[in-house]
């Protein structure tokens, strides 16, 4: 009962439900064990912007809805 388990973001586990600030896709945040993030389920015709932020939903249950995850740095290819 005085213990908690941690789960960093950034964790290869992790998985986080977001939204984009602007263009409102909702999206999955994905841990790389590395620095950056990773954003899961991407539309092919995603309208999502380099600079665009990143929220939490309520989607997950462990998080409350509109903080920033993080920021959009980079857009690859669609998978």
């Amino acid at each position: 009962e005085h213990t908690a388990t941690i789960l960093l973001t950034t964790d290869i586990n992790s998985r986080v439900p977001g939204i984009t600030e602007l263009s409102r896709e909702r999206v999955v945040v994905s841990g790389m064990n590395e620095a950056n993030l990773s954003l899961l389920y991407v539309q092919e015709d995603s309208l999502i912007a380099k600079g665009e932020k990143v929220l939490t939903t309520a989607d997950g249950e462990y998080f409350p809805a509109g903080k920033v995850i993080g920021t959009v740095e980079n857009i690859e290819g669609t998978h």
